[in-house]
């Protein structure tokens, strides 16, 4: 009897989820190996921190965040393009895990201190290239979930409140339908924790969840929840500013400190693009624009990503009448606009491709442009698996080769051979350095 008890208790404690004080030592020899992070290297590396918190080594230590001049001058050229269609830009800057929560790891104070400067300088940056930005501030509390790299309803709290401010300081605010929400308290939410499960995978462990009040936010006096087609505010984000992936309501904070409906096309596990690209490749973005765009994206996210801008800024310009334009079928290197660069002086720059192709699928493509002296440009357009529109690929041209180029060419996966392409050539409305 006592030989069967003794093994229930063991069985008990191996399989029973763990106190918050035992994170450390369920956290096996696994998550110090890279290979356990092959399929997944935004985890890369869990290490624990006091009180149950589990800490990112790379992106939630990250401290330096500025960009270079040429990333700065694309901010402009993106919020040029925003402008050209009457749309401010507003950035939620997130800060990341270990700023915040700096309390429960073992943080250099000097590294700790640098991550804020250069958070706030980053701020600054964007600023002075005309984009609008709201930050978080060391004073908030509860703002990321102790094993799981989303915010909570505290965090998003926090930061829609300083959004708000920035957007009702616009002059575009003026213009915007206005809508009065309230948000109530609506039971609580069950956080299993990204972090926790991966944990659980690695080491057979059974770390629990978080519990955190779950929120409502719905137009006074009716029910209804917002987010409705063509509104004139409309947010792209992470899986941060999506409800099934963080439990932390922002769309319906926003509304509530906006007063306004907010329109949320923010996609879970598709970077830092992937909704903006939903978003401008869809009829929806050609046939209404908006007053003003959110665009929320964590620090530690590559700024300075140039295959991101030479995408973006074309698709906000969207289509054109084109200064030349094929139609054909897919091949797997397809030449296109050579009549363009046969009349010779052609140069890259102010100049963009729209290339659309049938049907959907298509998640990779290869760019090369090839110059006057034999010099080539390669550039690889990659779609992530949540990206939903159809084969729509813009490509801009290298704004900063002085070079007259000699052709260019797309490399397309060998399923897509055979099927119907179109492709225009297209010039900025305006300069864009």
């Amino acid at each position: 009897m006592i030989k069967n008890t003794l093994l229930f208790f063991v069985c008990f404690l191996m399989f029973t989820p763990l106190a918050h004080a035992d994170i450390g030592k369920t956290m096996c020899d696994a998550l110090s190996d890279d290979k356990t992070y092959k399929d997944d290297k935004s985890y890369k590396k869990l290490i624990p921190g006091k009180d149950g918190w589990v800490f990112r080594t790379l992106t939630d230590m990250k401290d330096d965040f500025e960009l270079n001049e040429i990333s700065q001058r694309r901010f402009k050229r993106l919020h040029d393009a925003f402008a050209s269609h009457g749309i401010e830009l507003v950035i939620t800057l997130l800060p990341t895990r270990g700023m915040m929560h700096s309390e429960h790891i073992e943080m250099d104070e000097a590294s700790l201190e640098k991550a804020w400067e250069s958070y706030i300088s980053l701020s600054k940056q964007l600023e002075s290239q005309g984009v609008h930005v709201a930050t978080a501030s060391r004073g908030a509390k509860d703002f990321y979930y102790k094993r799981d790299h989303h915010w909570r309803p505290d965090g998003a709290r926090f930061i829609a409140q300083e959004v708000a401010k920035k957007v009702r300081a616009l002059p575009a605010y003026e213009y915007i339908s206005k809508t009065q929400y309230t948000t109530q308290e609506d039971g609580t939410a069950e956080q299993a924790g990204t972090f926790s499960k991966f944990i659980n995978k690695a080491c057979g462990s059974a770390i629990k969840g978080e519990t955190v009040p779950s929120y409502k936010t719905v137009a006074a006096n009716t029910d209804l929840f917002g987010d409705t087609p063509n509104a004139d505010i409309v947010l792209v984000g992470t899986s941060n500013s999506t409800q099934s992936a963080s439990k932390a309501n922002f769309d319906g904070f926003l509304r509530e400190y906006i007063g306004s409906d907010v329109e949320n096309l923010s996609v879970s596990g598709g970077g830092m693009d992937t909704a903006f690209y939903n978003w401008l490749h869809s009829e929806n973005y050609n046939e209404h624009k908006p007053k003003i765009v959110i665009w929320e994206v964590p620090v530690y996210q590559d700024f300075d990503n140039g295959p991101l801008f030479r995408q973006l800024i074309p698709a906000v310009y969207g289509e054109c009448a084109g200064i030349s334009t094929e139609d054909g079928t897919v091949s797997e290197k397809l030449t296109l606009f050579s009549d363009v660069w046969q009349e010779g002086g052609k140069r890259g720059n102010n100049l963009y491709a729209l290339v659309s192709v049938e049907g959907e699928g298509i998640r990779k493509l290869r760019a090369v442009t090839e110059y006057e002296g034999g010099r080539k440009d390669i550039q690889g357009l990659r779609r992530s698996e949540r990206y939903t529109g159809g084969n729509v690929f813009f490509f801009e041209f290298n704004q900063n080769r002085p070079e007259a180029i000699n052709s260019f060419s797309m490399s397309f996966p060998k399923s897509a051979n055979g099927m119907k392409v179109s492709a225009s050539l297209c010039e900025y409305p305006t300069p864009t350095e």
